[in-house]
């Protein structure tokens, strides 16, 4: 038996199994058969050609097979930093395995043909048996050498292509010098448990600032550190959050923002030496933030009065002078954030949001007042850096389902895959020197603990898993609960019985992630959210797993799915009309009808039929069905609830996003308009995050925790293409 050992994982090639750390993965037949090629290749580029001659020899199939499954092996291997780049791919040539690799082969004895005795026939080798018999055993085909396996007339192909890319590279060679190439390498910078992000290279490359909450979950200070060395230095210990380190152009000073004293008053935008000092106070604003290269300005996001749209804006050093560089309007919700000067600081990129998960990416000449949008496809924009040169923009975007790096031109272009970074993350900062990576990643463990309504600390169980439980929704008759895991490593929906003894997956193979699962009201369906081709859209399926269906198909993202009461309808947030909306559709298709004047998120009908409940701005809103009328829940106007509020026939239970309320669940009664406690601080005593679900009759209640965040910051070093 074959044993291929890289990092954590072992491919196993009798059993055509991948495992990490001795954990069987869900990898499929060919997806294995390629990276056995690749592994058997290690350090060689293998072509797309070359790989279906060898997998597929007799199919004629499109390049996409190949490239989504070298996509799915780097989401695999990508999960820990010695093999995050293992797959890279070589511009113009192909794709090669990188990683040492040892070749294990068991018992090699028992392979060993004994000399027949007299009067036996010869003993064949276990894969001629099979062969005789026309049955080659799995295991014999994977152990074959790559000639045996498929014949003369492969070993003919790639030899014609072998000599064709030779005699290519032969000419080539005469007109150019040869480029060796350099792979990737990856190191982590920090390695800490909590939050850890906004990574900030020092201009000498030498130090790296970041925020980190010291494990506490709640008390986010900034830190500073050599990247050669492990030793942590913390510069800030506010009792409020710090957050977003600049350095200055000389490197001797560090802006950053300063969560406000009340919930949605602005930031303090603040300095302070870079080796610790006084810090000094130079504006209030809305967010930011980037230090110009002449060090005069500082790029921020804010705008001139309440009830106006956020635009950027240059503030002076000092705090004495401000000018806009972006107006983006009348329209309050939208927001113009995260600029970043270009090294010559002649041009600022930033991002442009419409609503929480959609932006675009615009950039602008300074002091010209034009702008140039560069992206136009509905997805989510973080972070943008410049490269050295200034001749791209990096940003992360979950335009194929996860959030990865992406690249454009600052004249306008199609965004790039950056294939050579498989990891996902969620800020990057690229050193202005070497082009070194810093990407902060972070996994929450989140559980759901399900406990009785109203009463004390009454917890009956807990869904909990070594990643992520959450958006729980009990079912109908009160015996089930469905929701969002990535328990198996991808986003799938799962299930569990009401005191948290049976747990069952009904999504499988999803591809992308999936959220929001909602039950029909008979309790036989489900629907959710999915990536489709990297865009949400909506989905319905049975409980038990089966009768998968598309629901929408459209440019737009579609998130929130909710069903009406009688079960014909499904209720949707769509971002088709450029600022989410609610939309209503039938479950048998047909058209989508917009159902909100304005913006609206996450809807839920009344069980009467009469209201449609959702969110506007986080707060809590209701249209009658029958006048079309609008308003805000009058005795909720002032709280946010976001995106963690349930409907019963008689009551809204709401956890207010505010102070430190946030731990408590609130009953509003329907019809005694009176405001009572839910519950008290929840029995794990953990911070809550998106996702509350209430059984109709009251008795139970469901709630999303964050147990802790593992956090680092990976360094990669030559990842530019």
């Amino acid at each position: 038996m074959v044993t291929y050992e890289f990092g954590p994982y072992q491919l196993n090639l009798e059993m055509r199994q991948l495992l990490r750390n001795g954990e069987v993965l869900s990898v499929q037949t060919k997806t294995l058969q390629i990276l056995h090629l690749l592994i058997e290749n290690r350090g060689q580029p293998l072509s797309k050609e070359q790989i279906f001659q060898a997998i597929w020899p007799d199919q004629n199939l499109e390049d996409g097979n190949i490239t989504q499954r070298i996509y799915m092996l780097r989401r695999v291997l990508g999960e820990y930093p010695e093999t995050a780049n293992a797959i890279l791919t070589v511009p113009g040539v192909g794709y090669v395995f990188t990683p040492e690799v040892k070749k294990v082969e068991i018992n090699p004895s028992s392979l060993l043909v004994q000399p027949p005795k007299k009067g036996e026939q010869p003993a064949r080798m276990p894969e001629a048996q099979d062969e005789a018999a026309g049955q080659p055993t799995p295991a014999a085909l994977m152990a074959r050498p790559i000639w045996r396996r498929r014949g003369l007339m492969w070993v003919i192909l790639l030899a014609a292509s072998l000599l064709a890319t030779s005699v290519g590279l032969l000419i080539r060679s005469r007109n150019s010098k040869s480029v060796p190439v350099i792979f990737p390498t990856t190191s982590l910078l920090t390695s800490l448990t909590g939050y850890v992000g906004f990574p900030a290279f020092s201009p000498d490359e030498k130090f790296a600032a970041f925020t980190w909450d010291g494990d506490s979950l709640n008390n986010k200070d900034i830190y500073i550190k050599l990247v050669n060395s492990g030793s942590i230095v913390r510069l800030t210990s506010s009792p409020k959050e710090d957050l977003h380190p600049v350095w200055s152009p000389n490197g001797e000073m560090l802006a950053f923002l300063r969560a406000p004293e009340v919930a949605g008053d602005k930031f303090h935008l603040l300095t302070i030496p870079a080796l610790g000092g006084m810090e000094q106070q130079v504006a209030r604003v809305w967010g930011g933030l980037d230090w110009s290269p002449d060090g005069r300005w500082l790029a921020v996001s804010d705008k001139e009065q309440q009830g106006m749209a956020t635009g950027i804006w240059l503030v002076s050093v000092d705090g004495a002078e401000k000018q806009p560089i972006s107006k983006p309007g009348s329209e309050t919700y939208i927001v113009d954030r995260d600029p970043a000067f270009s090294p010559d600081g002649r041009q600022l990129a930033f991002v442009r949001w419409i609503s929480e998960q959609m932006g675009e990416l615009f950039v602008t000449t300074i002091g010209s007042g034009r702008l140039r949008q560069l992206t136009f496809d509905n997805k989510s924009v973080l972070t943008p850096k410049w490269s050295p040169d200034g001749s791209e923009i990096y940003f992360i975007s979950n335009r194929n389902g996860r959030n990865h790096l992406w690249r454009i031109r600052p004249n306008g272009a199609k965004p790039e895959l950056v294939e050579s970074v498989t990891s996902e993350f969620y800020q990057i900062d690229i050193s202005p020197r070497t082009a070194r990576l810093a990407g902060s990643q972070w996994i929450n463990e989140t559980s759901i603990e399900v406990s009785s309504a109203g009463r004390q600390n009454a917890a009956r169980c807990l869904i909990d898993s070594s990643r992520k439980d959450e958006s729980p929704a009990i079912s109908p008759d009160g015996r089930s609960i469905v929701f969002e895991s990535a328990r198996t490593g991808a986003i799938e929906i799962w299930g569990a019985s009401i005191d948290c003894s049976r747990i069952f997956q009904v999504t499988r193979n999803s591809g992308g992630s999936l959220g929001s699962p909602r039950w029909s009201p008979d309790g036989e369906k489900i629907a959710f959210s999915r990536y489709y081709d990297g865009q949400a859209e909506i989905a319905i399926i049975n409980r038990d797993g089966g009768g998968l269906r598309r629901l929408t198909d459209n440019s737009s993202s579609d998130f929130f799915p909710s069903w009406s009461r009688d079960g014909r309808f499904i209720y949707f947030t769509s971002n088709r009309s450029g600022t989410f909306q609610i939309y209503v559709m039938a479950v048998s298709g047909g058209e989508e009808r917009l159902i909100t004047a304005g913006e609206g998120s996450e809807a839920s009908e009344s069980f009467d039929g009469e209201l449609l409940y959702f969110t506007r701005t986080r707060n809590l809103w209701t249209k009658n069905l029958r006048t079309g009328i609008e308003a805000p829940v009058v005795e909720l106007a002032d709280i946010n609830v976001s995106q963690n509020w349930a409907l019963t026939p008689q009551a809204i239970y709401y956890i207010p996003q505010r102070n430190n309320e946030f731990k408590l669940a609130y009953r509003l009664d329907l019809k005694t308009r009176r405001i009572t406690t839910g519950d008290t601080r929840p029995a794990n005593g953990f911070t809550p995050v998106t996702g509350i679900s209430v059984s109709a009759d009251e008795t139970v209640i469901a709630r999303t925790f964050l147990n802790f965040i593992r956090g680092d910051i990976s360094l990669i070093e030559n990842w530019r293409p």
